[in-house]
Order: C-alpha cells, then sequence, then structure tokens
C-alpha cells in the first residue's frame, strides 16, 4: 500500500468520527522479502521508525505486516479549543501535543 492509500484510509476514520489511532496492513513488496515497505521506506522485522514527514510512528514485523500509529482524535478541555502543535518535530507521540487555548 502506498503512502496516499494509507492517508486515504486514515482519512476515512477520522471523517467516520472513530478514535482509531493506528493502522495494521501488508506491506510487502517483491524488491524487498520479510521487509515492510511504507512509503517508499524500508523497515525490517522488529523495526520502529518516526515517519520523516509526518508526526506518525511506522513499524514492522513478521511476513511484511506493518502499521502506522498516528495522533488519536481527541478533543480540547470545555471551553477551551486547540492552538498550534507545540513541538511537531518531536519524537512520536510527543509530536501530537498542542496549545490548549482557552
Amino acid at each position: 500500500m502506498h503512502f496516499a492509500g494509507i492517508l486515504l484510509v486514515l482519512s476515512a476514520l477520522f471523517l467516520a468520527g472513530t478514535e482509531a489511532d493506528s493502522m495494521q496492513a501488508v506491506f510487502s513488496d517483491p524488491e524487498h522479502p520479510g521487509k515492510c515497505v511504507i512509503d517508499g521506506l524500508i523497515l525490517s522485522d522488529g523495526q520502529w521508525i518516526r515517519h520523516p514527514k509526518m508526526c506518525a510512528l511506522l513499524w514492522c514485523g513478521r511476513n511484511s505486516i506493518g502499521g502506522i500509529h498516528i495522533c488519536g482524535k481527541v478533543s480540547p478541555p470545555p471551553g477551551s479549543r486547540f492552538g498550534e502543535y507545540t513541538d511537531p518535530k518531536a519524537d512520536y507521540p510527543a509530536c501530537c501535543r498542542r496549545e490548549i487555548i482557552e
């Protein structure tokens, strides 16, 4: 599955109102047997990395089964709203943190 496909699936999850913050799939590529190929990144079995373009964590397991963890859908405290991300370049999940504006 290509990165654009991952984003499409994740967008559909959010638009459906689910609070899903992860997805699992088979990310096989015949050119890289036993590895996961996610958005052009090649991961080995047992490898976890922060996605270089978004606040997400990618992982790879046996048989090219891998996944992506993204910031979960949350609401700000009552009477407030979210502002900017406080540290978007931080490791996952710290990159998910946002300002709370009251």
